[in-house]
């Protein structure tokens, strides 16, 4: 069944969506509202539409599909496309001839959408969009408030899993993910399935990491072979057709699986005590509690800020933990990933406030680890 959405503003749409670890201020200028008919043959395809304006998007392919280009629709599915002023599609769908059909001889009102996350397709799609729309000012408001958005998630996956030399193989649909966390990419596989000489090539490289498609699958067979940790991201946004959804979801997947992989690390070796001593010296000596008053004072971030947080974020996260401290370190290592988010992205509001929060955080981690040393460790 079709699901139509009327959204009157592009803005409160965004908005909408999941918070990030440090929000950027509102804006309540007007925005340019499209009276277009457009028929989307995917969530996907939607969303950049959304993104560019359109306000009046009809979806064929129901969000509720785990791959949506394998739906098949019925007849009375592609009845909208008769009244739409533009139908989408990316070009890839099952049903995309009987898309092409429905339009009939009017080839004009068909789009080919380039549905790829990245920053760089995201720009280009939407603002060609925007162009054909007539509303290039949605568009390209929509373009600023998600460059904030990305920077300010990209920047906190990467201070929360650090820099990870580790062999990553992916989807191949789902690429631009690694560069969002950080990660270098050593070989792909997909769409179609893996042949014995494509796993094998795969395997040889060594993987730690499966990027793996979850509307898809395919990096099973991988993980079966090296134990590599998978990591299923999506492409697809919900009914909502928010793209910053979709950076949410797979930044909180992607911190939390390799969190979980850093745990099961944790627990199988054994903590030194004096290498937790020596991390302790470092986060103590880091000066938090000065930063955290200049920030208060000044407002103004000192770019010798962030190389310090980055620092005692690596150094803790190197450091085989007791299984006593791990949830409060792992915890501490959180928000210094946040601060380090916010000092990147120049929100010197945002770092001023978590500032306060590691501040408070490391004096409470530094009594535990002292606890520790004194009374359990051997």
């Amino acid at each position: 069944m079709i699901k139509r959405i009327l959204v009157l503003s592009i803005l409160a749409a965004m908005l909408a969506a999941c918070g990030s670890p440090a929000k950027p201020a509102a804006t309540t200028a007007p925005v340019t509202e499209s009276k277009l008919k457009i028929v989307a043959s995917t969530t996907w395809v939607g969303a950049f539409a959304l993104a560019a304006g359109a306000t009046d998007i009809t979806v064929i392919a129901p969000s509720t599909t785990q791959h949506p280009p394998d739906y098949d629709p019925k007849p009375s599915d592609l009845e909208a496309i008769t009244n739409a002023d533009y139908v989408l599609y990316a070009g890839f769908e099952g049903f995309a001839a009987l898309m092409q059909e429905a339009v009939g001889g009017d080839t004009s009102r068909l789009i080919t959408v380039m549905t790829e996350n990245s920053p760089e397709m995201i720009h280009a799609e939407v603002a060609r969009l925007g162009e054909l729309f007539g509303t290039q000012e949605a568009a390209a408001r929509y373009l600023e408030y998600f460059d904030t958005e990305y920077s300010l998630l990209t920047g906190d996956v990467k201070a929360r899993i650090g820099k990870h030399p580790e062999v990553v193989v992916a989807q191949a649909f789902v690429t631009p993910w690694a560069k969002f966390a950080g990660l270098e990419i050593a070989g792909t596989y997909g769409p179609m399935p893996l042949t014995p000489d494509e796993l094998k090539t795969l395997v040889d490289k060594k993987p730690v990491v499966v990027l793996d498609n979850w509307h898809m699958g395919g990096g099973q067979p991988i993980v079966d072979a090296t134990g590599a940790l998978k990591i299923d991201l999506i492409n697809f946004p919900d009914e909502n057709m928010d793209l910053l959804k979709v950076f949410h979801t797979n930044a909180g997947r992607i911190q939390d699986a390799f969190a979980k992989q850093a745990s099961i690390a944790q627990m199988e070796m054994p903590a030194d005590p004096f290498k937790v001593s020596i991390a302790q010296y470092v986060m103590d000596g880091a000066g938090f509690h000065e930063i955290a008053i200049a920030l208060s004072e000044t407002q103004t971030i000192d770019p010798e800020y962030l190389s310090t947080v980055s620092s005692v974020s690596k150094v803790l996260s190197k450091t085989t933990r007791p299984a006593e401290l791990t949830d409060q370190a792992q915890a501490f290592i959180e928000s210094l990933g946040s601060f380090a988010a916010a000092l990147e992205a120049d929100n010197a509001a945002g770092a001023a406030e978590l500032s306060e929060t590691v501040h408070d955080a490391q004096h409470e981690f530094s009594h535990s680890i002292d606890y520790w040393l004194e009374n359990i460790a051997p």
